[in-house]
């Protein structure tokens, strides 16, 4: 089992460079499924609900594709909080760092620019910590172009490629 995930992770890692909004946005129709179970690519989840939906985190230390993939797989997406009570129950397990839905396109010329939610339309909600998204070195450089959120919370963004847990949700 440990060495499929871990070829899981390296196929995962070669598709990270990839851009494809549609990762996220292809969720498959939502079958009625019991909020315990978690996926089957994610050691140690904490799978609860809240809020009217069901989440899980994964303490995987994943690039944001691979984090995707797995979401997806589970009937779901990467947290995509809409409110300050979607963000709190994203945020309330969070082992660390965690990947989430927003994603910027990669033509955007300001760090705080079209950031997209998993479904592919533009962030209405956020919750980006003081002083982010920053991209590190504004002006935007099309480096730091994925968010993640840290266990208070806060969003911040940070390389697509890097490695962080992550935290799903899909509905109940």
């Amino acid at each position: 089992m440990k060495l499929a995930f871990v070829a899981w992770i390296g196929v995962a890692v070669l598709a990270c460079g990839r851009r494809n909004f549609n990762v996220d946005g292809d969720v498959p129709d939502h079958v009625p499924m019991a909020c315990d179970t978690p996926p089957p690519n994610c050691p140690s989840a904490i799978v609860y609900a809240c809020n009217g939906k069901c989440y899980v985190t994964c303490d995987a230390s994943v690039p944001r594709t691979a984090a995707a993939v797995v979401c997806r797989d589970w009937g779901g997406c990467l947290a995509d909080p809409s409110s300050i009570p979607d963000n709190d129950c994203a945020a309330s397990h969070a082992p660390g760092n965690s990947w989430i839905a927003p994603i910027q396109d990669e033509n955007s010329s300001q760090p705080a620019d079209n950031w997209r939610r998993c479904d592919g339309s533009l962030l209405s909600f956020d919750q980006w910590g003081t002083g982010h998204p920053d991209d590190e070195t504004p002006p935007e450089d099309g480096l730091e172009q994925c968010a993640f959120i840290s266990p208070g919370g806060a969003w911040d963004d940070d390389v697509c490629g890097n490695p962080h847990s992550f935290v799903c949700n899909r509905p109940l």
